[in-house]
């Protein structure tokens, strides 16, 4: 049986209480820096941690597709957090919130623990309900399956 699973192509924010002059933390999966999300270079490669890390503020979240687990562990999930906004649709170099491209540089929040699903093989594969798949956020401009 698939994976209990979400779906989230960020479009704009997720979060809500963020003050404008809130900490920024960077998530991108293929940073080789220190891994503690203080710049693009140095930033977080999961986003599991940087969620669990972050009491307050921005994540930004380089472009790619992120599990809240490996694979084959179906009962973790994305804890999203009061406080902390979640903005993707970067490439990794942006010094501003209205840089960042959500078309050009997709950020997917993927809760197929098991890497069996199919999804994005038409142009408006988001507009249908996956069996497997459970509505977790609520979000602006964004595709949620």
């Amino acid at each position: 049986m698939k994976a209990a699973a979400f779906l989230v192509a960020i479009g704009l924010m997720m979060g809500t209480g963020v003050s404008l002059h809130a900490q920024t933390v960077f998530v991108d999966a293929n940073a080789v820096g220190a891994n503690n999300g203080s710049s693009w270079a140095d930033a977080y490669v999961d986003l599991q941690d940087a969620l669990s890390a972050t009491a307050s503020g921005q994540l930004w979240v380089a472009q790619g597709s992120y599990r809240p687990a490996p694979v084959g562990q179906p009962t973790i999930s994305f804890q999203l957090k009061n406080q902390v906004a979640l903005y993707g649709g970067f490439a990794g170099t942006e010094t501003s919130l209205s840089q960042r491209d959500v078309i050009l540089h997709p950020t997917v929040l993927s809760g197929d623990l098991a890497a069996d699903d199919t999804y994005g093989g038409f142009s408006n594969w988001w507009q249908f309900g996956w069996g497997n798949s459970v509505r977790t956020a609520v979000a602006s401009s964004t595709a949620v399956a």
